[in-house]
């Protein structure tokens, strides 16, 4: 699989799907314990923005998105971990204790999420990294000061660009 398009948007539709996804998945949460110390008034938002950033990717490779619930720690699309941001000025990836298998690819999306008209929010998808790369950034090891687990918050500047994403599938 190769990345075609690393600037995406969506149809209404689209934001339809992934709301719905997001709120499939958000159910299925609650009955789990909050492993990321998200506040749970946050996690229903979180969840869409999730499907979100997996949507944009799959399009990003002309492939259809699989709309996967309760997938804990497995790769979420195609063999790839996604993970978005909704600071598309400075993205960051995000990389946790919990991500276990050091040659775990994780893909960056960054979404501009800003206005009434979701048809010109624009998702970029920014970067890779394997989870042993980025746990061997410590300087990016931090929790932000927003009172949750630290994890890894890899800069754009220090990712994989992505015309050298291996292929998985």
């Amino acid at each position: 699989m190769r990345i075609v398009n690393t600037e995406i948007t969506f149809t209404n539709e689209e934001y339809c799907r992934a709301t719905y996804y997001g709120s499939v998945r958000h159910k299925e949460s609650l009955d789990r314990k909050n492993q990321h110390g998200v506040d749970p008034s946050y996690s229903l938002d979180i969840h869409i923005k999730g499907v979100l950033a997996e949507m944009a990717f799959c399009k990003g490779i002309e492939q259809p998105y699989p709309f996967t619930v309760n997938t804990f720690h497995e790769p979420d699309v195609y063999g790839y971990h996604i993970r978005g941001t909704a600071y598309p000025k400075n993205p960051e990836l995000t990389v946790r204790n919990s991500d276990k298998i050091p040659d775990a690819i994780f893909i960056g999306v960054s979404m501009d999420l800003k206005g009434f008209d979701y048809t010109k929010r624009l998702f970029k998808i920014y970067g890779w990294t394997t989870a042993e790369e980025a746990k061997n950034l410590s300087e990016f090891y931090t929790d932000h000061g927003n009172k949750r687990p630290k994890a890894w918050f890899i800069p754009q500047s220090h990712l994989n660009p992505m015309d050298t994403l291996p292929e998985l599938l």
